[in-house]
């Protein structure tokens, strides 16, 4: 009995020296001001984050306003009805199937098989009944023929009768497209593009091309009517003709490239010319309301300021009306990274090490002139009309960060901060290489590294997780990956005065020749097919059938605005002006 008891007293002993095991979901939010996470006790093995695929599917649904048939109407709304109970599924298991490793990537394999086949007989069942309908045609036509202009043109998988297009995206909805540009599923899961137009038929008696016109203006493009005259495609315009005061009435506006909560971009030309541009135009009260009048004036001095490097953005003037204030920018055609990553599944290693070392400079040369970006991500990367890579969106820079000044601010986009700006600690411009890191994972796996069932979840997996990272891509990608997503900023690999050492001087980029990507004189390994001066294949197509108008503001509202807050906003740019 003694014996016995004795060995019962060491058992319990035993256990009481012995620590619990590590709960990986057990966690402590110390500060929920701050959104500063840390772990309960630390671990015993390495956690390692479950990759979220990219075309994960979101609730936002856009009503098809073309649709004049009853009939087709009340088909299309019971697939609709379907979609979203779908949709609801999708989501009340996502955070169980997220749990689970390895299972993302053989469920997806199997629904792309599905997807695509399902896809394929809807295509083939339009392309019998219709016929050169890849441009908005007049609201006479029928709504089969408009849903299958609009699925060929921006590639996103809508059943032919539906009004209701579902999008799918990754990008949060504080950087001004609500839901992003991408489209609905990558190229794998809708199979081969439909061939737009016949090889024999000259680019321009295509009538994919010509412009629908307008009830109250009966006015056509300048540009494209030159095109028409030539057949001769015009670049957009990287110049501005006069050093001058512009205004709204200098503009013809041709359609809605993107839209959002902020207001709306435009696609424009200057009238009676064959210059045309985007323009970027903000709603007053809503800047006001946010707060966010010298993030403005902050993105028309970054802005202007990136006219000096081939990779940033260029801004050619700004204007306001009583209710708006106008950016008017460079058109990049190419569309987002966000758009071309969802065709692809990924890039390849080459393509993601061109599109890397571009950003690569663009950033470096914000950094030397002491901002930090804070908003790196695949929706505000794009591509211009031969390749190149554009950064844009500027409205979250932080401006004078020299030597060792820091910043303390809680922004970004969720999936793409830094663990220090999470935890609330001061930091500097190695925040951006950490969403570098993020963004060249995205490339090269297609996937977002961590994943989370809403923000809270996202960010321990951030501050407390590893990424998985696969065996097909090479050692070298692999060591980039590690050393950007390193949680200390201090051995995370950066500029050249980081301790952990300079990201060009890396193996991954051993490939690029430095002094020509300075001067854009290495071929991209991608080239948009933009058919006209006016295509807008590459950016979504809810947007660009929309009738192009500036939301009205109410006149009360507009009475109530203090428009000394923007007084000096007008400018023009006059390193790239003719004159």
């Amino acid at each position: 009995m003694k014996k016995k008891q004795r060995k019962e007293k060491k058992k319990q002993k035993a256990k009481e020296a012995t620590p619990a095991r590590f709960d990986p979901q057990k966690k402590i939010k110390i500060d929920t001001t701050s959104k500063c996470y840390v772990k309960e006790e630390a671990p015993r093995y390495p956690l390692v984050a479950t990759p979220r695929p990219l075309w994960k599917r979101e609730k936002i649904v856009y009503s098809d306003e073309n649709t004049d048939d009853e009939s087709s109407e009340e088909s299309s709304e019971a697939t609709a009805g379907s979609l979203d109970e779908e949709s609801d599924e999708d989501d009340s298991d996502a955070c169980s199937s997220s749990n689970s490793s390895g299972s993302s990537s053989s469920e997806f394999d199997e629904e792309t098989a599905t997807t695509a086949a399902t896809h394929e007989k809807r295509t083939n069942a339009a392309n019998t009944n219709t016929a050169n309908t890849l441009a908005p045609t007049a609201n006479n036509s029928n709504s089969n023929s408009s849903a299958s202009a609009s699925a060929t043109a921006s590639g996103s998988a809508s059943v032919s009768s539906s009004p209701s297009i579902i999008r799918m995206s990754t990008c949060s909805n504080d950087s001004g497209f609500e839901g992003g540009t991408a489209p609905s599923s990558p190229k794998k899961m809708l199979g081969a593009r439909e061939t737009r137009d016949s090889p024999s038929t000259p680019p321009s008696c295509n009538p994919a091309y010509k412009i629908e016109a307008n009830d109250e203006h009966d006015e056509t493009s300048y540009t494209y009517s030159q095109f028409q005259k030539s057949g001769r495609f015009t670049a957009p315009a990287t110049v501005i003709p006069r050093f001058k005061n512009y205004s709204v009435d200098d503009f013809h506006f041709l359609a809605v490239l993107g839209k959002g909560s902020f207001g709306k971009v435009l696609l424009a030309e200057l009238r009676d010319t064959t210059y045309y541009y985007a323009i970027k135009c903000l709603k007053k009260d809503v800047v006001l309301e946010d707060d966010d009048v010298d993030s403005t004036l902050i993105e028309r001095k970054v802005l202007a300021l990136g006219t000096k490097h081939p990779y940033l953005c260029h801004l050619f003037c700004t204007f306001q009306t009583e209710s708006h204030l106008f950016f008017v920018m460079e058109y990049l055609n190419g569309g987002d990274l966000m758009f071309h990553i969802q065709e692809s599944g990924r890039f390849s290693e080459e393509r993601a090490r061109f599109y890397g070392a571009e950003i690569i400079s663009g950033l470096k040369f914000l950094h030397k002139k002491g901002i930090i970006y804070r908003d790196l991500k695949l929706d505000n990367v794009l591509l211009d009309y031969e390749g190149h890579v554009r950064i844009a969106d500027f409205g979250m820079c932080k401006l004078q960060i020299y030597l060792d000044k820091t910043a303390d601010s809680f922004c970004g986009t969720p999936d793409y901060m830094a663990p220090e700006i999470i935890k609330g600690e001061k930091y500097n411009q190695n925040v951006d290489w950490w969403s570098f890191g993020v963004l060249l994972y995205e490339m090269l796996i297609g996937q977002s590294p961590f994943s989370g069932c809403d923000e809270d979840e996202l960010f321990w997996s951030i501050c407390n997780e590893i990424p998985w990272f696969p065996v097909y891509i090479s050692a070298e990608a692999t060591g980039i990956l590690k050393g950007l997503l390193e949680k200390d900023y201090t051995k995370r690999i950066g500029s050249q005065y980081s301790p952990a050492g300079d990201i060009a001087d890396h193996l991954f980029f051993r490939p690029i020749d430095w002094n020509l990507l300075e001067k854009r004189q290495i071929e991209p390994p991608f080239k948009p097919q933009v058919k006209h001066p006016l295509d807008t294949q590459y950016f979504d197509r809810v947007f660009t059938r929309e009738r192009v108008r500036l939301t009205p503001i109410d006149k009360e509202i507009l009475a109530s605005m203090d428009q000394k807050q923007f007084h000096g906003f007008t400018y023009t740019n006059p390193h790239i002006t003719l004159d």
